[in-house]
């Protein structure tokens, strides 16, 4: 690899890591932490000479962590059309998926959702589920879109309509959720406690 383009990669993706707006006007919420970057960018290298593929590769692989990080253990028979394209960008995430539940597994993620911007939070309020729709609604009436790990389903199916207070993280402003309809999705890690209404 010559030195240049070194330098060159390394600019793009110390941009994409703290100036997100500036490249492929990404927004924070779709910044990689400079931690996956720097063990994507080699492999980038080596598989892309054009710049903007290296770019969209590592970017792939980034949001492909977050994506285990979110859900924590794979979904059964979840398919995407990522799981088929040979876009950079795609195996970037194929790659990254791999790796974050791989990580999740052994309990030892090079990375956290903090670092992808989302804030850990308490909430109080409701689950509301239906066809295309997977939304937390807060006691002071903000609505977020829902992830949460396939292992917590059955307890909020328990809960019902009740209020509850859980915790989780809180995404960046961004585009979330069914046809990109809510600026922020909410991540439950926990239900701390149920309250009847």
């Amino acid at each position: 690899m010559k030195k240049k383009d070194f330098f060159i990669i390394c600019f793009y993706i110390i941009t994409l890591c703290y100036f997100p707006s500036i490249v492929h006007s990404y927004t924070i919420s779709n910044s990689i932490p400079i931690k996956l970057a720097l063990k994507a960018c080699p492999i980038a290298l080596d598989n892309y000479s054009d710049t903007n593929k290296q770019v969209d590769f590592v970017q792939g692989y980034g949001d492909g962590y977050k994506f285990a990080l979110i859900m924590l253990d794979m979904p059964e028979n979840l398919f995407s059309s990522l799981d088929e394209e040979k876009t950079p960008y795609a195996k970037g995430f194929r790659l990254g998926k791999a790796q974050g539940f791989e990580d999740v597994k052994k309990n030892n993620t090079r990375c956290s959702l903090v670092d992808f911007g989302y804030e850990p939070v308490n909430l109080k309020g409701e689950f509301f589920f239906a066809f295309e729709r997977s939304e937390f609604k807060t006691e002071d009436g903000k609505t977020y879109w829902v992830e949460v790990s396939t292992d917590m389903i059955k307890d909020i199916i328990e809960i019902g309509n009740a209020e509850v207070i859980v915790s989780g993280y809180l995404s960046p402003e961004g585009n979330y959720g069914h046809m990109n309809g809510y600026s922020k999705e909410f991540i439950v890690r926990d239900i701390n406690r149920k309250k009847n209404k």
